[in-house]
């Protein structure tokens, strides 16, 4: 890599691109492909970090980089694995109730000539005691789901937040030898701070935008040694 600064800002915004295409697809394969070309993306980039903290012998910043060079690849694709294999042992638990209530409603339509053309009556009595029961047995599903967020939660707070906290104090050591490291390093101590609660979320948006800022200004003064 001839430029490695240059090819990290370029390789966040793409892999922010990617990342918000992939939101919108609900294809399994593509999803995990497109997971890993992500976690790819941003080894690159934090490596611009990296190449940063070396240059002026930065070594809390470098050794931050490395840490979320870890972080990227120990929870990009395995993460998504890990849901993948969740979602697949709990749909056959509620595929009995959810096959009895489209068979209903497959029936009632054939009879009545279309959903609309049902009696008010007619659907309440048929379709309420298959609904009542689908989601009684939702009920546990809910919470443990919200159980797995929180816990997700927690998790980030303590392995992306906190350590933002310290990528924030490397970034303020490099001072005046490099543009917007100041307001960066402070943004990502606040936003590393503040990710327990959801506003350290959109913190983390704003110290981004200034994270490629900073890369971009530094690709820019960036010599390759020959």
């Amino acid at each position: 890599m001839k430029n490695p600064i240059n090819n990290a800002w370029i390789s966040g915004l793409v892999g922010i691109g990617l990342s918000l295409i992939l939101g919108f697809i609900g294809i399994p394969y593509i999803y995990f492909i497109g997971t890993a070309i992500i976690s790819v993306l941003f080894l690159i980039y934090y490596y611009g970090f990296f190449v940063i903290g070396k240059k002026y012998n930065n070594k809390l910043l470098k050794v931050m980089t490395v840490y979320f060079m870890l972080f990227v690849v120990l929870s990009g694709l395995p993460f998504t694995l890990y849901l993948k294999s969740l979602i697949l042992s709990i749909m056959p638990l509620y595929s009995e109730e959810i096959s009895s209530f489209e068979s209903k409603i497959q029936s009632l339509e054939e009879k009545y000539g279309g959903i609309d053309n049902m009696p008010e009556d007619v659907l309440k009595k048929e379709l309420q005691p298959t609904i009542d029961k689908l989601t009684l047995s939702l009920e546990p599903l809910i919470r443990d789901v919200l159980k797995i967020l929180v816990f997700l939660h927690i998790g980030f707070f303590v392995l992306y937040g906190i350590p933002k906290i310290f990528f924030g104090i490397g970034l303020i050591k490099l001072g005046n030898k490099v543009k917007y490291s100041k307001a960066t390093g402070i943004l990502n101590i606040i936003g590393g701070a503040s990710s327990i609660i959801i506003i350290g979320y959109f913190v983390f948006v704003a110290a981004l935008i200034l994270e490629f800022m900073l890369l971009f200004v530094e690709a820019r003064k960036y010599k390759i040694k020959k």
